[in-house]
């Protein structure tokens, strides 16, 4: 950092760092991967029970099932790490289709590790550096600082430069345990979208979404590019980031700037257990918390409606704070960028929030969503419009928990009220939604009485401002005036081209369901009956199983339904694997018709 003078004084001794853990070499032998696969089997079996037995059974005891379904999941997810961890945190991001209980459970799954050995951080810095280790760096720590699933970083000193470094080294064997972890994870969504869960989460662009998301992360060639890119926008915001040495850079290694300062992790840390000390180190330092606050928000906003690349994991640990309440951005390994279309109907959306329009928010917030089905979107809208009145209301009351004013809580309270209309929302909006999530994590301690709409506001005269000194320096006074009337004429072009869209999509959904026959309509019917007596089946051979391998079954005493599992674990294992494959089959098939028989995805309709 060319500013020294911005450096704080530490808030935390160095001995309480989080030590990592290194766990030495280990053959991954064949029994090794049987027992694996056994114990996978097993868990997805208990989830696809429990599943069932929420669905089909037993309402009083659905929350339950519910809550244990979802800590199954995310030890599942937990245990297996890398890949499995990052499906969980897109699970998570499905707050318009999971209940809040099960997000939060799948929230808590955090991208740490245990280290691997030096002695392949030396072997990949030097294959890929095509030099001694000693040469390029005076100093290289042995410990690393951090480790996350796909890499781990290390202090260093470079030689040349006569500059602390840190350097982040890509885990040996990733791509082939990437590979690995992804055949399991489709062999899953295959029994999911078999058993018909959730078939409104689109399971296929789940899978096209984690293999974007780890080809950028496995290519630290594109994580420099977005880093320089993000430097270069953030400069504009006074956040800084740090720079990079592209000449020690490669797919598998990055070499950049080490920024001292203090963690926003470590600052909520000591927040909660000496306020005191917290509060005599921002004086000593020149902090303010809430214009801290005030500033992340800015900068986010601007990335996300300006510059149109934003960091998509800003949590405490990516934040540092330094003097004078600037603060600094690091690991650009996720790197969000919109589609335009979907860039401008989410700007539109913000803007009427901000200027207090709830008709018009609703109505562009309408437009985010990737499918309107057939229903009465009126009554839903009025509904909305009501709940952001509150929610306006709750802006300007103090004492009230940050979550039921924050900008974030809004957009959740919006998501609940589209469940019960099987209304979802585009994966670019969650991926939003998720990133301003984690922003609040550092937000809620620094700014809890944060005013979003007044922020907001500000936020975008400032867009505005520059937006027209942009247009001032690149056009002449004629052609900044015309296009001054066209701006004006946008709210009113846009707001008839959404009225005449939602129309056409109501119109064509009624229109197709009135093309739909009778007969196409009963033998759907007929198909999703069938397939629901499968399933039933299915679960009822489920519970035999586990019934026939754990004890403590036995104790919960279902009457009819333990009699039946006595007598099915009677049965030879051949008769067992017959059963199984029979009833997959055959659910396969009418799974099939049904879906064929009652398709009515709105997007296909039009």
């Amino acid at each position: 950092m060319k500013n020294q003078e911005l450096i704080p004084t530490p808030l935390i001794d160095s001995k309480q760092a989080k030590k990592i853990v290194i766990v030495e070499d280990e053959n991954f032998s064949l029994p090794q991967h049987f027992r694996q696969s056994y114990r996978f089997c097993l868990t997805i079996g208990s989830i696809i029970y429990l599943h069932l037995m929420v669905k089909y059974f037993s309402e009083d005891k659905a929350p339950k099932r519910r809550e244990k379904k979802a800590i199954l999941i995310r030890t599942l997810f937990g245990q297996r790490g890398g890949l499995w961890i990052k499906v969980g945190q897109l699970l998570s991001m499905r707050s318009d289709l999971f209940s809040q209980e099960f997000c939060l459970e799948l929230s808590k799954l955090q991208d740490s590790s245990t280290g691997f050995p030096f002695h392949h951080v030396k072997r990949i810095v030097e294959e890929n550096l095509h030099a001694p280790i000693e040469k390029i760096f005076s100093h290289f720590e042995e410990k690393p600082l951090a480790a996350a699933s796909i890499g781990q970083v290390h202090l260093a000193y470079l030689k040349k430069e006569k500059k602390t470094v840190v350097v982040k080294i890509q885990r040996p064997l990733i791509e082939k345990q990437f590979e690995r972890d992804l055949n399991y994870v489709q062999k899953a969504v295959y029994f999911l979208e078999l058993l018909s869960i959730y078939p409104q989460l689109q399971w296929e662009e789940l899978i096209a979404e984690l293999k974007q998301m780890f080809l950028e992360e496995l290519d630290y060639r594109i994580e420099i590019s977005s880093g320089k890119r993000m430097k270069k926008n953030l400069k504009k915001h006074k956040v800084y980031a740090p720079s990079i040495y592209s000449q020690y850079c490669t797919q598998r290694v990055i070499v950049m700037e080490f920024v001292r300062g203090v963690y926003m992790s470590d600052y909520i840390k000591a927040l909660q257990t000496n306020p005191i000390k917290v509060q005599a180190w921002c004086k000593e330092n020149n902090i303010e918390p809430a214009k801290v606050a005030d500033r992340l928000i800015i900068s986010l906003n601007r990335q996300l409606y300006e510059d149109n690349l934003f960091h998509g994991d800003l949590h405490p640990g990516n934040i540092i704070l330094l003097r004078d309440s600037r603060i600094a951005f690091i690991d650009f390994g996720s790197i969000g960028k919109m589609e335009r279309g979907f860039l401008e109907r989410i700007i539109l959306y913000h803007k009427a929030l901000s200027s207090r329009n709830y008709s018009k928010a609703v109505d562009f917030f309408f437009t985010l969503m990737p499918s309107l089905p057939n229903i009465d979107l009126n009554e839903i809208k009025r509904k909305m419009i009501m709940l952001l009145r509150n929610w306006e209301l709750r802006t300007m009351t103090k004492n009230l928990p940050y979550k039921e004013r924050s900008f974030n809580g809004i957009n959740e309270e919006l998501i609940n009220m589209m469940k019960p209309y099987k209304l979802t929302m585009e994966w670019g909006f969650l991926r939003i939604t998720r990133t301003t999530s984690t922003l609040d994590g550092s937000v809620l301690y620094l700014h809890p009485e944060l005013d979003y709409l007044e922020l907001n506001r500000k936020a975008h005269k400032g867009k505005a401002k520059r937006d027209f000194k942009r247009q001032q320096k690149n056009s002449s006074i004629l052609k900044v005036v015309q296009l001054k009337q066209d701006i004006q004429k946008i709210p009113e072009e846009v707001s008839e081209l959404l009225t005449f869209q939602l129309d056409s999509s109501r119109r064509g959904a009624k229109v197709f369901q009135m093309t739909i026959t009778k007969s196409g309509l009963f033998l759907g019917f007929i198909a999703k009956t069938v397939s629901l007596g499968f399933k039933v089946c299915l679960c009822f051979l489920l519970y035999a199983f586990f019934y026939k391998h754990y004890e403590w079954l036995a104790s919960l005493k279902l009457g009819g339904l333990e009699n039946f599992a006595q007598d099915i674990a009677l049965y030879p294992p051949d008769i067992w694997a017959l059963l199984f494959v029979a009833n997959i089959y055959f659910l396969h098939v009418s799974t099939s018709l049904s879906k064929k028989m009652n398709r009515k995805d709105t997007r296909k309709n039009m």
